[in-house]
């Protein structure tokens, strides 16, 4: 880091400390902390007090084991050869007043580069922390980027891969919107054809749907192929991605039938939509499908209601399928649901509580439903828009048909809109996701927690799945269970209507009870814990050094496959477990066989493969760390008195 854009007052470095997923250190007169999390990492830089008069603020930081890619709203994209990437986003510059000033992150030199201009450190308030935001990312369908638009992503797993479709404006002049996919594997890389065509016949097709039934995926939309009302149409998509059985109409009648929802069990699937055949509001309709045949056409009946009723969606629980929609009642849209029986193969599917049970308090807008079974039972969320940031709320509903807790609870409150939420449950916790902005804003962000049976929210403060300039809407949720690993969650969304996912990993769960637990082992901050969480507050000049050299914050793709049994390195540069280093090398004060310098400790370690990380360190007086963020090891290195060669 270097103070003066000329770079010639240096702030000298300390070695790293962790505890847990977080370095810290000591950078001159700022402490700098890296934090990896379930879906992203935080790196950012606090400023205990201003510096010299009229100084300006640099930050220089390299990458090694990727390429540079691009320079889009969202920040600095960087690709690896196996396809794999990461977004290196813009900085964010707060000042203990709370004003906020973006700092863009630059490729300049062949380096990352953020700079807080003199004028603005010299109206600043102290404390103040420059904080990017990094994350991986998966860009399905590099080719279409900047040509087509691309909306309403779904996604769904076969247990090993993820199938994730969208709608796609690419022929838009000649067909309409048409559906597209891509196949992700569970190393974050788009496999076989990115962005290939599942239907692209003449008229809109919109909306699209999807559930593994066992042997490939079903994949449904509205189709306005047959005039100006909609249908809904299917495909059946092998794992491969390749022999599609492609645009076979499914239910067919009169009115329309839209946002059709799909779930399966291991002999059938139920399709749900929205009809409006007998209602202009709509009705809610159900059909069984096989993998050779549609059932019940051209649909059964489940809820007539009078007034509204949208949204509707699907799950199986295990003995029956769950279907849950938001109708209107007493003015406000409130969310129900019912179980389903599939009866016999002559017998059609049948709602067995009539009318349906109320989930949510139906005192305000509930829109999007989504459910997840586990904990025996199926896990319910939906949005509830009060007109002040209203919260994402989440109840369970038992095959029994007992709901758990009395009332919804809510999984995220806060003063912000919030809308979309999408639910899966990866058999340790139900991950959350949803799409947020700053009241009256269209800044719209995707967030994701992790919630227990309860429910409870357990990720506080929830995470930052992506927080970029672009506009971010509409997540989907799939989990897969890699043979490798553990459980593997991906949410699918648009980002400026450009096809993107990440995999989120289910992280240890934060916390604390006492200040001890919060000892983050740095000498110049204040340990607490408040409220659950622990807060690490910078000693104002503590430690501060006058002069130095230049150092490097290097983010290292290590490339290695991380040992699960690795161990932490010791403080002198001995391996803190030489038979298990990050890259299968000890690693001692001679130096290693990986070619890095004498006293570098390239150690690091993962439980369950890419899945359920934990990260440890490795450190020596060259201040070197590795942990482990699911598609990248990320990797910080200080080096006194020399650069890295590129």
């Amino acid at each position: 880091m270097t103070t003066g854009l000329d770079g010639r007052a240096a702030m000298p470095e300390q070695p790293y400390r962790s505890r847990g997923a977080t370095l810290t250190r000591n950078v001159g007169a700022s402490v700098e902390s890296v934090q990896v999390g379930a879906a992203s990492a935080e790196q950012h830089w606090t400023f205990a007090a201003r510096p010299s008069a009229g100084a300006a603020i640099g930050v220089r930081v390299s990458v090694e084991g990727a390429r540079f890619a691009s320079a889009e709203s969202d920040g600095l994209h960087f690709t690896r050869t196996d396809g794999r990437g990461f977004l290196y986003g813009h900085g964010t510059w707060v000042d203990a007043r709370g004003t906020s000033t973006r700092v863009p992150s630059r490729w300049m030199d062949g380096m990352i580069s953020l700079d807080v201009p003199a004028d603005v450190v010299a109206r600043s308030e102290f404390p103040a922390v420059l904080d990017p935001f990094i994350s991986p990312e998966i860009n399905l369908d590099p080719g279409a980027d900047g040509a087509t638009r691309q909306r309403q992503m779904a996604a769904a797993s076969d247990g090993t891969n993820w199938l994730v479709v969208w709608n796609d404006d690419r022929n838009l002049t000649a067909n309409g919107w048409d559906v597209y996919g891509s196949i992700v594997n569970s190393s974050g890389m788009v496999i076989g054809t990115a962005g290939f065509p599942i239907c692209t016949t003449h008229g809109d097709d919109t909306n699209p749907a999807i559930a593994w039934n066992g042997r490939e995926y079903y994949v449904l939309w509205n189709s306005a192929a047959a005039g100006p009302t909609q249908d809904i149409h299917a495909a059946r998509v092998p794992p491969s991605g390749i022999g599609i059985t492609t645009d076979f109409p499914i239910f067919v009648t009169s009115g329309e039938q839209l946002s059709p929802a799909i779930a399966c069990n291991l002999s059938v699937c139920l399709a749900v939509w929205r009809d409006t055949r007998t209602e202009l509001g709509g009705d809610i309709y159900a059909a069984r499908m096989t993998a050779s045949a549609v059932m019940d056409a051209p649909g059964a009946l489940l809820s007539s209601t009078p007034g509204p009723q949208a949204r509707p969606n699907v799950g199986w629980d295990g003995t029956n399928f769950l279907v849950t929609w938001v109708e209107l009642r007493a003015g406000a849209t409130t969310t129900v649901a019912t179980r389903v029986t599939v009866g016999t193969t002559t017998s059609p599917p049948m709602a067995m509580d009539t009318p349906a049970v109320v989930l949510g308090p139906a005192v305000s807008l509930e829109v999007r439903p989504s459910l997840a079974f586990g904990f025996g039972m199926s896990n319910v969320v939906w949005s509830n828009d009060n007109g002040t940031g209203g919260p994402i709320l989440m109840r369970g509903f038992a095959p029994t048909a007992s709901l758990l807790p009395a009332m919804p609870a809510a999984i995220v409150s806060r003063g912000r809109t919030v809308a979309n939420a999408a639910v899966s449950f990866d058999g340790l916790d139900f991950w959350v996701a949803w799409d947020e902005a700053p009241l009256a804003t269209m800044a719209f962000d995707i967030g994701a927690a992790r919630a227990n049976g309860v429910p409870m929210a357990i990720d506080m403060p929830t995470l930052r799945v992506s927080a970029t300039p672009a506009i971010e809407r509409l997540p989907s949720l799939a989990t897969g269970r890699p043979s490798a690993g553990g459980p593997q969650t991906l949410v699918a969304y648009s980002s400026n209507e450009h096809a993107r996912a990440r995999i989120l990993l289910d992280a240890p769960t934060r916390g604390c009870g006492t200040d001890s637990e919060c000892d983050d082992g740095n000498p110049c901050t204040a340990d607490a814990c408040t409220a659950a969480t622990c807060v690490n507050t910078p000693i104002p000049a503590c430690g501060l050094l006058d002069a130095g050299t230049p150092d490097i914050a290097v983010i290292r793709d290590t490339g290695i496959g991380l040992d699960s049994n690795a161990d932490a390195g010791n403080a002198d540069g001995t391996a803190g477990d030489t038979s298990a280093a990050g890259d299968s090398t000890g690693g001692d004060a001679s130096g290693t066989a990986d070619g890095t310098p004498p006293g570098d400790v390239a150690v690091a370690g993962v439980r369950g493969g890419a899945c359920r990380c934990r990260a440890a360190i490795g450190r020596d007086g060259n201040a070197r760390a590795v942990a482990w963020l699911g598609v990248f090891a990320l990797a910080l290195a200080a080096r006194r008195g020399r650069r890295r060669a590129r």
